[in-house]
């Protein structure tokens, strides 16, 4: 299973959609910023499952949970944004909460930078900001193991 990961467009997809044509991905995640975004997608690849979340910047987005577990080929993914744990300065709250949760899988955005870290078998993965330095991610899902890997678009 292929999962892109994808937070920060701030209305820039083009690109995305051209990776997604490219990838043909089994799942999409949108971390926030930019929630219309995730809502064209959807709607472009309606047989692609989207999940997505909002970010700070989706402050007109009422009714949509902040975080979502979602669990995909026996691995737990815990999705977020990320800035209602602060991870400008830090990642130990999101991780602390995540583990709370039994994720096997933190993924948030809102820093604009990329960045992975094992937590002693809670992974976490940051893709950066498709929208402003196109980068994203290709979680690899293969027998209950999830691999994350970091692209950035030409």
């Amino acid at each position: 299973m292929k999962i892109m990961v994808v937070s920060d467009s701030h209305g820039r997809i083009e690109d995305t959609i051209m990776e997604i044509e490219s990838l043909r991905p089994d799942a999409i995640f949108h971390l926030g910023d930019h929630w219309r975004d995730g809502e064209e997608l959807a709607f472009a690849y309606p047989d692609i499952p989207l999940y997505q979340v909002p970010g700070n910047c989706d402050w007109s987005v009422v009714g949509q949970p902040s975080e979502k577990l979602v669990t995909l080929g026996g691995v737990k993914f815990l999705l977020c944004h990320g800035h209602t744990y602060g991870v400008k300065n830090g990642y130990y709250s999101a991780v602390s909460h995540a583990r709370t949760e039994g994720a096997d899988v933190l993924l948030c955005g809102h820093t604009h930078r990329p960045h992975y870290e094992d937590f002693g078998g809670l992974q976490l993965f940051n893709p950066g900001s498709v929208g402003y330095d196109h980068t994203y991610g290709i979680i690899t899902v293969q027998n209950g193991i999830a691999s994350c890997s970091l692209r950035t678009m030409e």
